[in-house]
């Protein structure tokens, strides 16, 4: 007896979708081909009317949403930074800027040098479409989706990149760093979600997926709190007091409570991490043992 109902999962075969069905130039963004035909087969199989992006870079993403996108839709980009990080004399989403139309720019409104939760309230509720492709490590894109799940409507779609980063990595050269190793964030977020998920047929890694957000993403939200009682990566130097309040606002007092534990607990151990790794720097990589109090 099958434990796991077919319908809760839906295989997306990307190789059978062709790639005139993109408009654009399949080569221009910070995804493969096969990557990029998932996410635009998702767009405009859902034709949403507003849909938000969170993680910009050099705007390929937002290229492809405003060449791809419906005629009524509205694309809400954020990016924490105004500039884009391989190549700081550029701004960030400037293959946008440079190669859209101005109708298309003029359906297209921008938050950069800007967190999601420090704009979700202007860009409002109702969003039906969501693409998170940040730091890839905890806490994260968590974070992102905390700020964003509220105003997700019902059946909106979540797509998620760089679901297996870390094992992209092992392919290309090993895992040599720690931030290679840690990698994990969008795996844990796609696997502990509760949604119908879909998934990527492909000759490659599956390093994208996506899920509707219905009732039931919403009733267990607690799970996602939980996640973050794994090890974070770093500690995050963003508005977390504004993370705290959003979350008192919208969430149940459980999950306020979690993630204020949560948030005591990964600022002490990211402390005496970076003690740690100071020491180790200085000692020239030799092995130490501490005792840190």
């Amino acid at each position: 007896m099958k434990i796991l109902s077919s319908d809760y999962i839906e295989e997306i075969n990307v190789n059978e979708l062709d790639y005139e069905y993109v408009n654009g130039d399949i080569t221009m963004c910070e995804m493969s081909p096969n990557e990029t035909k998932f996410l635009l087969y998702l767009l405009k199989t859902k034709d949403p009317k507003k849909i938000v992006e969170i993680g910009v870079s050099a705007g390929g993403s937002s290229y492809y949403f405003l060449k791809n996108k419906g005629p009524d839709a509205t694309l809400y980009s954020v990016d924490i930074s105004p500039q884009y990080y391989r190549d700081s004399s550029k701004q960030t989403g400037y293959i946008a800027k440079e190669l859209c139309s101005p109708s298309e720019l003029n359906q297209w409104h921008t938050f950069f040098g800007c967190d999601i939760i420090d704009c979700i309230d202007e860009i409002g509720d109702e969003i039906d479409f969501l693409f998170i492709d940040t730091v890839h490590t905890l806490p994260g894109e968590f974070l992102s989706f905390f700020a964003v799940l509220p105003n997700l409507a019902e059946g909106a779609v979540v797509v998620l990149h760089d679901t297996h980063l870390n094992y992209v990595y092992h392919q290309r050269h090993g895992l040599r760093y720690d931030y290679e190793i840690n990698s994990h964030c969008n795996s844990t977020l796609m696997s502990v979600v509760s949604s119908k998920k879909k998934m990527v047929i492909s000759n490659e890694i599956s390093n994208i997926g996506g899920f509707y957000v219905d009732k039931l993403t919403k009733d267990c939200v607690f799970d996602l709190f939980n996640v973050l009682y794994a090890p974070w990566y770093s500690y995050p130097d963003i508005n977390l007091d504004a993370y705290v309040e959003y979350i008192d606002a919208h969430y149940p007092d459980i999950c306020g409570k979690y993630f204020l534990e949560c948030l005591t607990m990964q600022k002490s151990i990211s402390s005496r991490h970076r003690i740690y790794r100071c020491l180790r720097k200085k000692l020239g990589g030799a092995m130490v043992k501490l005792h840190l109090i």
